[in-house]
């Protein structure tokens, strides 16, 4: 927390305003997304004349979640023409570019951005083409390889257990539909197969932990921790829970994050203040740190990891420092080792997704909230002692005068009783044959009832204000 105040409060002078990103520059790299996606398949840089049904899938899945869901469909239907239409892959999407051989990777890929943008999609052909490709190449053990020959693998599983889901998700909402016979029928058949393949994965995952926790090593050879597999790995089966039995308890992820995740990243000096390159492939003791701050940053806060963490602040701090210019496109770079001076779209794609996670997060936390969680109760002190000062004298205040009108108003209501009583007293003990005769000599009693009811109708609502 001490980073955080040193960020938002110290010389260097940033304030709550950096937790946002610029609105123009994001403006700029959403259009940037948008005209290329209108064109061919995206590959990795803007200057690729091979495209990637894996790119054009994330940059897809980074316009829905910004708001150009017309755009985003319109890149979905067009790798949904590169699909493999013959022999053994049938079903399957290529790696890169439309003559590549098939790519689980880029098939999980495919199916979960199609039914995020189209839920409807899982009536189409191709897409139960789609799903019966990738649990035929689903290992016995329930895991997922880059591509059917290798070896399965935490990250690439997750991934596809995330597809799955939104598959199983999607059946749901088409059972809602006026459907066929036949369209009936394949629902039901792709239900089977889609809950056995979840079954599978999440049964995979957790077989494959290192320990007690919720950590993943790389793949089945390391006994080191993967950075990148844990939290994917985390986040398909926090989504798993989400529509079967939870398999993760809350308190196990914060601790993966907070005690194993976050300091091994936090060592690394170049992560300070937002600067660092988004990937770093290093091996520390126990760990492999392969970490993407556009990539990794939504997962995070997917997870229900607070977004005023430090770590979060710092990369959100890498998102507004680290975009570039490449002549009339935005967007953010990559590493040291790949086209570190040009715009990375597989990256730019995942960075609006954090962008549009971070605005869903702190949609409706009130800003005093936001303050009392950025700042450490000294610094309230020394920063703000004396306006929370005058608003609890105000709060008190309002207590008081809420106090004193409720007394009036029982003293009042015991007065006039009283009054009533006295004044009708001769009458309600001689005058009870008369009321049952004739209702109009019920009047003084009715008005008792009427101003009893009044007053605690009123007592009422003052008990509501004072909470």
């Amino acid at each position: 927390m001490h980073k955080l105040i040193a960020l938002t409060n110290g010389e260097e002078g940033h304030k709550l305003k950096e937790w946002f990103f610029d609105p123009q520059i994001e403006k700029m790299i959403t259009k940037t997304l948008c005209n290329l996606g209108k064109t061919n398949l995206l590959g990795q840089t803007i200057s690729d004349a091979v495209g990637s049904v894996t790119v054009s899938s994330t940059v897809a899945y980074g316009l829905w979640e910004s708001g150009e869901k017309t755009v985003a469909k319109q890149i979905v239907n067009k790798f949904l023409q590169h699909q493999i239409t013959s022999g053994e892959d049938e079903g399957a999407f290529p790696g890169f570019g439309s003559k590549s051989h098939a790519s689980t990777w880029a098939t999980i890929n495919a199916l979960r951005v199609s039914l995020l943008t189209d839920p409807s999609l899982i009536l189409d052909n191709r897409i139960e083409l789609c799903i019966s490709w990738l649990t035929k190449v689903q290992k016995k053990k329930g895991g997922w390889g880059v591509v059917r020959e290798t070896p399965t693998r935490p990250f690439y599983t997750a991934h596809g257990l995330l597809a799955m889901l939104q598959a199983y998700e999607s059946v749901r909402e088409a059972k809602k539909l006026d459907l066929n016979n036949l369209q009936v029928a394949t629902l039901k058949t792709l239900e089977r197969m889609i809950k056995k393949s979840i079954k599978k994965a999440k049964k995979y995952l957790l077989s494959q932990r290192l320990g007690s926790l919720p950590i993943w090593s790389q793949n089945l050879k390391m006994s080191d921790a993967c950075i990148a597999s844990t939290l994917m790995s985390l986040l398909a089966l926090a989504k798993y829970g989400n529509l079967f039995k939870p398999v993760l308890r809350k308190e196990d992820v914060e601790k993966v994050y907070f005690d194993q995740l976050k300091p091994i990243i936090s060592t690394f000096k170049e992560y300070k203040a937002g600067s660092a390159w988004p990937e770093i492939r290093e091996t520390v003791p126990a760990f492999v740190v392969y970490f993407h701050p556009p990539a990794s940053l939504y997962v995070i806060l997917e997870l229900g990891i607070d977004p005023w963490d430090d770590l979060c602040f710092e990369m959100l701090l890498w998102l507004k420092n680290n975009y570039i210019k490449e002549g009339p496109f935005c967007g953010w770079k990559g590493t040291p080792t790949n086209s570190p001076n040009k715009i990375l779209l597989w990256a730019t794609g995942y960075g609006l997704i954090s962008l549009a996670r971070l605005r869903e997060v702190l949609r409706d936390i009130d800003r005093d909230k936001m303050l009392d969680q950025i700042f450490r109760p000294s610094s309230i002190e020394e920063i703000n002692s004396e306006r929370y000062k005058k608003r609890i004298e105000k709060c008190e205040e309002r207590v008081d005068k809420i106090k004193r009108t409720r007394n009036i108003l029982l003293i009042a209501l015991v007065v006039l009783a009283a009054i009533l009583t006295v004044t009708n007293l001769d009458f309600l003990l001689t005058g009870w044959s008369w009321i049952a005769s004739k209702w109009s000599y019920a009047t003084p009693l009715f008005a008792i009832l009427s101003a009893v009811a009044a007053v605690l109708a009123i007592l009422r609502y003052l008990r509501t204000r004072k909470r």
